[in-house]
Order: C-alpha cells, then sequence, then structure tokens
C-alpha cells in the first residue's frame, strides 16, 4: 500500500486555495477521472467526501478509504452490509442511499456525493444544514439552494451541472463520471482565468 502525504481536501473548504471556479472545477475533474477509472472497474465508493481525498503537496487527489466500497454487480452483501442498513456520511449520502434501497445504489449513487462536494468547494457549506435527521430529510425532499443564491459569481454551467448531480433519482444525474469529467473538462478550456 503506498503511502500519500498529503492533506484532506476538507481542511481546504472556504479557503482562499479554492476561492477561484477554476481550481474547485480542476480538483472536481480529477476526482471524477479517478472514480470513473473505479467504475469502469465496477468498484462504488459509496462513502465519497472531503475527508477521502487526499491532496498532495503537488499531484492530482487521491481519492482513499474505500472502506464502503463494492463491486457493481454485488447484491449480496450478506457479509459486509445488512439489508436496509444505512451507510455512510449522511451530509454525502444520496437519497437511495438514506433509504437503503441498495437496488439503486451504483454510480449516480457516487455522482451524488461528488456534487456535494463540488456545492461545499463552490459554496464554502453544504447543500443542506441542520442536524444529522435534518439533512438525511432535507436530501430526501428538497432541493439546495441555488448556488447562485449563495454565492453570486458562480458560473450558471458549473451551477447547473451540481444541481443536476443533486438530483434526488440518480436517472436524472449525469449518466457516468466520465460524463462528468468531459463536462467539467469543456467548461475549463471554454473558460479563461482572467474571468474567473
Amino acid at each position: 500500500m503506498a503511502y500519500i502525504d498529503g492533506q484532506p481536501l476538507s481542511r481546504f473548504v472556504g479557503t482562499d486555495e479554492f476561492s477561484d471556479q477554476r481550481r474547485v472545477a480542476t480538483v472536481v475533474c480529477q476526482i471524477a477521472e479517478g472514480l470513473a477509472h473505479a467504475h469502469e472497474q465496477g468498484i462504488l465508493h459509496r462513502d465519497l467526501k472531503p475527508g477521502n481525498v487526499l491532496m498532495p503537496p503537488s499531484g492530482n487527489p487521491c481519492v482513499t478509504d474505500f472502506g464502503l466500497a463494492r463491486h457493481a454487480d454485488t447484491r449480496d452483501e450478506s457479509r459486509i452490509t445488512k439489508e436496509g442498513t444505512i451507510l455512510g456520511t449522511p451530509a454525502y449520502m444520496s437519497p437511495e442511499q438514506i433509504e437503503a434501497k441498495d437496488d439503486l445504489v451504483g454510480p449516480g449513487t457516487d455522482i451524488y456525493a461528488l456534487g456535494v462536494i463540488l456545492y461545499e468547494l463552490l459554496a464554502s457549506r453544504l447543500p443542506f444544514i441542520g442536524t444529522v435527521m435534518s439533512i438525511l430529510g432535507q436530501a430526501l425532499r428538497d432541493r439546495p439552494t441555488p448556488l447562485c443564491k449563495v454565492r453570486s459569481n458562480v458560473d450558471p454551467k458549473l451551477e447547473d451541472l451540481c444541481l443536476q448531480m443533486l438530483e434526488k433519482t440518480p436517472d436524472k444525474r449525469p449518466a457516468s463520471m466520465q460524463e462528468i469529467v468531459e463536462r467539467l473538462q469543456t467548461w475549463l478550456d471554454q473558460t479563461s482565468p482572467e474571468t474567473q
């Protein structure tokens, strides 16, 4: 096992280093690239959050802690998880995880969690705030506050992508991590550093 020298992404939320939307988009794109590779191998993370992403002093972010990961084709997890058991970190859990709908947990679950991370990095706050039970309830029934109401200069294309990633059902989210990579890369290619 390799040692990764880096700080968790959670330490950078709300800092000057992540006040630039291009920086946020670049890091989220790199995370999505890593998860796209995992998904191609059939691996779902299921507990993606800033604390599970290490930021080395130089280089790309590294997704860590695959402790709740499973193979996408695995439905019988009796040795690891139990039907109806909620697994994950509440603020980053998708509605299908909250409701323990194992048949809906898939790549879209990680897409939702990455959407929470994107929102948090852009807004310097989570999309849903409150007690654990309140956050879970909001994730099931409410739309997040539009980013433009939390941060006035958020690019509309980034906001649209982020809110699509946070849709309640997996079929309304981007189809894959690769789609997220492509959309973020297109945005980065079309956006000059001076405009952000």
